[in-house]
């Protein structure tokens, strides 16, 4: 990609009685992770801030699936880039009844469907495929409400047992021939959205969400690639339930896999932690033990940011703690959980 896009605060810069900075020499990218593409047309020497989303959800994602969203990846980038598109619900046509439109476009675009259960929603609704007739796949079609907490219930299992469940688990736990067609409509969307002219108005990485949730405590991560060199399959709660198995695997699978100087690149971002009951930044590892410095320093190289506000809330204050914030009490979702915020009842922030 053209550069890593800047995800964090903008910082105020003043020049007083100063010359016009004058563009650098366009440096000879013998970074394999960057592809020679030239300078955009309004190339900033003080950079600018860019607006985007790094936590998007399309058909492939059984939970947004089931919930009404028809959207491809393809959908999702072209309403990025600011087209008019429609969503749920529709007639019995299959015509939206509504559309939606952003006022501004984006400047880049990480989706991030589900790495768990990626190839379902295929499996469950193109008929002779494995599992179409299975039981869950039925349930899938005639109850999606049902549907919906079973795979709810399945990535809420302990981290020492959660196995992907029926109908898409093969003898290695899977379901490799639908996950492998998502995925590659995940990358060739990327690729397409991609805008490579020297106009530079849009960047699309290639992403997913690992979407662990251990007695429904929220501990999901976007795993974003700086480029198209990416492991073949998504890496998902199913195959590695702890945070330091995760990044050991994307060490693995992309950091040390082989390509030429480390070429493949990748972070991962904590979901906004507001549901975690407090165990998103725990100080111990996964035997329990405190964390010493090659924990840290892992983290620090694979976690560099985390979310704070999405539509699940926010954890950018905590409404009571928070002195001076008139608007620390907006749109939060105060509970210590995935399933006490889907019961209600009391808030239980837990951060």
């Amino acid at each position: 990609m053209r550069s890593i896009v800047q995800l964090v605060g903008a910082a105020a810069v003043i020049t007083i009685g100063c010359t016009p900075l004058e563009p650098e020499p366009l440096p000879t990218p013998d970074d394999p992770r960057l592809e020679e593409l030239g300078r955009c047309l309004d190339f900033d020497p003080l950079r600018r801030a860019h607006f985007g989303d790094t936590h998007v959800h399309t058909r492939l994602s059984l939970d947004a699936n089931l919930q009404g969203n028809r959207l491809s990846p393809t959908d999702a980038y072209r309403f990025a880039k600011g087209e008019r598109i429609g969503i749920q619900p529709y007639d019995e046509s299959g015509n939206a009844l509504r559309e939606l439109q952003l006022s501004r476009p984006l400047d880049f675009v990480a989706l991030s469907d589900h790495a768990e259960f990626l190839g379902i929603v295929q499996t469950c609704t193109t008929p002779g495929t494995p599992g179409y007739d299975g039981e869950d796949c039925v349930r899938y079609r005639e109850d999606p409400d049902q549907a919906f907490f079973r795979i709810n219930v399945a990535t809420a299992a302990g981290q020492d047992i959660a196995t992907a469940p029926d109908p898409c688990k093969d003898e290695d736990g899977g379901c490799p021939e639908a996950a492998l067609a998502a995925w590659g409509e995940v990358q060739s969307a990327a690729e397409a959205a991609y805008d490579r002219t020297d106009a530079c108005t849009f960047t699309s990485f290639v992403g997913y969400e690992w979407s662990g949730g251990p007695g429904t405590k929220n501990l999901h991560r976007n795993v974003i690639f700086r480029n198209h060199l990416v492991p073949s399959l998504p890496i998902s709660y199913f195959d590695e339930s702890y945070e330091e198995q995760l990044w050991a695997a994307l060490t693995a699978e992309c950091l040390n896999a082989g390509y030429p100087q480390g070429a493949c690149d990748v972070l991962a971002i904590p979901h906004n932690s507001n549901l975690s009951s407090g165990l998103m930044f725990e100080t111990v590892d996964d035997r329990g033990a405190p964390f010493d410095a090659a924990y840290a320093e892992i983290r620090a190289a694979l976690e560099p940011l985390v979310e704070v506000f999405q539509h699940k809330g926010d954890s950018e204050c905590l409404p009571g703690a928070s002195a001076g914030d008139e608007l620390c009490d907006f749109e939060k979702v105060p509970y210590d959980d995935l399933a006490s915020a889907n019961q209600g009842g009391d808030p239980e922030p837990a951060f």
